[in-house]
């Protein structure tokens, strides 16, 4: 087991393969998602400690590099992990994944903005803005997103050597600069 990432409520392992997996989640009664996963390369466990209980859930992942991303809600039981293409809601009392969204390519990563209600995936084909409950807001579709960072009102994507600035309102093009 190496250790890739902890936070305050969490830790996120890498295990060698899948057996070590289901044999890790067996023993701490835990759950384990990805198993559609087509090629299982990857093998992640996410722990949280929830009073005073270990939660443990597996991630089986097709392995494309992109390390699972973990965001907790503040003052909530509500998780939202990726692997892969897929966004997960957990319940940590529950212990349990309590919706399933698909994407239409990887997830990069997400970033909260709990304040407005909001969450963006930023995934290789583009970005979605989704309520924190998994309700989508808008989506910008793109080609192959190579950069991207995030402003008070916009996130500029970088596609094909294209600056793109996106409005966090509502996805409209505000600019596009060519570089």
């Amino acid at each position: 087991m190496r250790f890739i990432k902890n936070s305050v409520e969490f830790k996120l392992y890498e295990l060698d393969s899948e057996s070590e997996l289901r044999e890790y989640i067996r023993a701490n009664k835990g759950i384990t998602v990805g198993n559609d996963a087509q090629v299982k390369r990857k093998f992640y466990v996410i722990e949280n400690l929830n009073d005073n209980v270990k939660k443990v859930v597996g991630i089986l992942n097709e392995g494309h590099g992109i390390i699972p991303t973990i965001v907790k809600f503040k003052n909530t039981d509500a998780v939202v992990f990726t692997s892969d293409k897929s966004i997960y809601f957990f319940d940590t009392k529950k212990n349990e994944v309590t919706k399933t969204l698909l994407c239409y390519s990887l997830i990069f990563d997400v970033v909260t903005r709990e304040n407005e209600g909001k969450m963006f995936i930023i995934c290789e084909l583009g970005i979605q803005c989704l309520t924190i409950t998994g309700d989508k807001i808008w989506a910008y579709d793109s080609e192959i997103v190579s950069d991207f960072a995030f402003y008070d009102d916009y996130v500029k994507l970088t596609v094909e050597d294209i600056d793109y600035k996106i409005s966090l309102l509502n996805g409209e093009i505000l600019q596009k600069i060519s570089i």
